[in-house]
């Protein structure tokens, strides 16, 4: 029987906020994580936007309904990059759960991490392992194990489970081992079992740990140059020609969520206009990012040289130009 105080509105406002703190300090770290499913350099920095604006909307506090939709609205409306699109999923679906409750104990906590990581795998386009996707389900299957118990031994179990997860990644892909790192995505995630552990019982927050070395290696074309997000305003009837325009366009990085009439898709592509093109087919464009992924690690690279005042960052495609830039003394060579 769950004794411990009942999780309220106040508290889950205080856990948004907190994983939003965490996010900021841990950004730089999951920045130079990211290797799947082609190396960019603002996993941290999206995960920690996107929960900006849903710290943003949850200035007043109300009812437990008004605070759980407002954190599936911030969520939506502030969704940046891959991995930002999909944490405003799996808090969309999350909060949905809460919100038709009365009480929350630990089963309907248990509940609402299933409906989750379910609608986080239904957002993307073509699932893969050893992601984001992975610790959110490891996470729910975890809780459900200890779902009768209480609110923070739901929450501790889920964070046990996600960090097991988080751990395997490699083993699940193939781009993470031969880079001897985990999921950046997964690892974000994490972190809001650790600010929700911290609410619930005090547990300390984790320190940021060392930066991993940034990896340079953009594939050729054929992989996704440029990350592309936009949010736009559709009818429900133009919305699945979108989506199956969209996989087309783009990789195993598509990923598109609804909600109310928004649509909030991302993907990677060499052809950026032609997922415009796509997009202002379906509804009205109302927001847009354009990423060269290419561009963004050069100067990630760079910038973890301190001591380079000035650098030629060469962008090559082939070994030859390759040997031919290093042999001239090339500060960064980057394939793509």
């Amino acid at each position: 029987m769950d004794t411990s105080p009942p999780f309220d509105a106040e508290q889950l406002r205080r856990v948004m906020v907190a994983y939003h703190d965490l996010l900021a300090a841990h950004r730089r770290r999951l920045n130079r994580l990211n290797v799947y499913p082609v190396p960019d350099a603002d996993t941290g920095t999206n995960l920690a936007m996107t929960m900006q604006s849903v710290v943003d909307n949850l200035h007043a506090i109300g009812e437990a309904g008004d605070v759980c939709a407002a954190i599936g609205r911030g969520a939506m409306f502030g969704a940046r990059g891959a991995s930002g699109v999909i944490l405003s999923q799996y808090l969309g679906a999350a909060t949905r759960r809460l919100a038709v409750v009365a009480l929350w104990d630990g089963r309907v906590l248990a509940e609402a991490l299933d409906a989750a990581a379910d609608d986080a795998y239904a957002a993307v386009s073509h699932p893969v392992e050893g992601t984001i996707l992975t610790v959110a389900r490891a996470a729910a299957t975890a809780a459900a194990a200890v779902s009768d118990g209480s609110i923070p031994a739901v929450a501790s179990a889920a964070r046990d489970g996600a960090a097991a997860a988080l751990t395997a990644t490699p083993d699940l892909l193939p781009a993470l081992r031969a880079a001897g790192v985990v999921d950046a995505g997964g690892a974000g995630l994490l972190l809001l079992f650790d600010a929700m552990l911290h609410v619930l019982t005090g547990t300390p927050l984790p320190e940021p740990a060392p930066e991993p070395v940034a990896r340079v290696a953009i594939p050729a074309g054929g992989h996704g140059r440029y990350e592309v997000v936009v949010q736009l305003a559709a009818t429900p009837e133009a919305m699945p020609r979108f989506r199956k325009t969209w996989e087309q366009l783009g990789n195993e990085s598509t990923v598109v969520v609804e909600s109310g009439g928004r649509l909030v898709a991302h993907l990677h592509t060499d052809d950026p206009e032609a997922a415009m093109d796509a997009a202002r087919a379906a509804g009205r464009v109302l927001e847009v990012q354009i990423t060269d992924l290419v561009a963004q690690v050069a100067e990630l690279t760079v910038a973890d040289r301190p001591g380079l005042r000035t650098a030629l960052v060469a962008v090559v495609d082939g070994d030859g130009l390759r040997e031919l830039f290093h042999s001239r003394g090339t500060s960064v060579i980057v394939t793509g």
